[in-house]
């Protein structure tokens, strides 16, 4: 049995080539049967009934610019090329702006960090009105009512335990909530 590969190998000297049936068989390898079998259309036929391949399967392939396994031709090369002729147009600028992300310490230091790199670059600002040393930029802090909230201490977490145990079990909702071993293991 040949690969589909050789097969397909056999056919294009056939067809493309104009090459003798026999020159074919001596080129190549394979038997004067087999690639009349080939030349006539019935070993891919025998083939496909063999390994229950059926025509709606695509083959894929390896595209050999960017390596990914895909149906060829390849549509992620083929819109990276009309983009980069510009018969593509760019999509279209959002009125809303860049994304407002709230960060917070380290992250906001290292968006600091990529930022200035970005400047550095000559890579143009984004948002030009932006200062690093004004708060006034994001409305997300200021409209944050947990800010000022901080983390639970010990105290707090053994009267949270100890109002859930003066509640009877079973009587509204707060009787359904179980309090973590970890909770009860603080106070």
């Amino acid at each position: 049995m040949i690969s589909p590969a050789l097969a397909a190998k056999v056919r294009s000297l056939l067809v493309d080539q104009k090459m003798s049936q026999r020159q074919v068989a001596r080129l190549t390898g394979v038997s004067r049967a087999t690639v009349k079998a080939i030349a006539s259309g019935e070993w891919f036929e025998r083939y496909r009934a063999r390994h229950g391949c059926d025509n709606t399967t695509p083959i894929l392939a390896r595209c050999p610019e960017c390596g990914a396994m895909v149906e060829m031709p390849c549509r992620a090369c083929e819109v990276r090329r009309l983009k980069k002729a510009g018969r593509i147009p760019p999509l279209p600028a959002t009125e809303d702006g860049p994304p407002r992300v709230e960060l917070r310490g380290s992250e906001y230091a290292r968006y600091l960090e990529v930022r200035a790199a970005a400047l550095a670059r000559g890579e143009p600002d984004a948002d030009p009105a932006w200062s690093p040393d004004s708060d006034s930029h994001d409305t997300w802090l200021d409209d944050d009512p947990f800010t000022a909230l901080g983390s639970p201490t010990e105290t707090d977490l053994a009267n949270l335990e100890a109002s859930f145990e003066s509640q009877p079990r079973g009587d509204g909702w707060i009787g359904a909530l179980v309090v973590p071993s970890e909770l009860r293991r603080a106070a």
